[in-house]
């Protein structure tokens, strides 16, 4: 399984932006990176909105060969507070990626998706 990092994903006071573009580790004249097409709204936990309590959370999850998350396979690898990692949790998994490709083909892979929640 190759293993690839995806965009990130913002959310300020309650309103999402587009995502910035992708890195990938995955090098080869034949492979494609996955691409974010779709999540759902970013809700900000309304404490830590007013508390202007922010910080990018990395979520890591595989990818099936539909651009699909596996829901087993999602996890949080590191969060500035625990009180976001439900909600990056749940935009992850509700996600839609373009499919990676490795040799024309698609192919499962696992990401790492940040999930930015700015404090201003």
């Amino acid at each position: 399984m190759q293993e690839s990092q995806a965009t990130a994903i913002s959310s300020r006071e309650g309103q999402t932006s587009r995502p910035s573009s992708s890195v990938s580790p995955i090098r080869s004249a034949s492979a494609a990176v996955p691409a974010l097409l779709t999540h759902p709204p970013i809700r900000y936990a309304p404490e830590m909105q007013a508390l202007r309590i922010g910080g990018t959370v990395i979520v890591e999850a595989t990818l099936d060969t539909t651009g699909h998350v596996l829901p087993a396979t999602v996890k949080v690898v590191q969060t500035p507070n625990p009180v976001f990692d439900a909600e990056s949790k749940r935009v992850v998994e509700a996600a839609v990626y373009r499919p990676a490709r490795v040799h024309g083909r698609p192919a499962r892979v696992t990401i790492r998706q940040a999930i930015t929640f700015a404090a201003y």
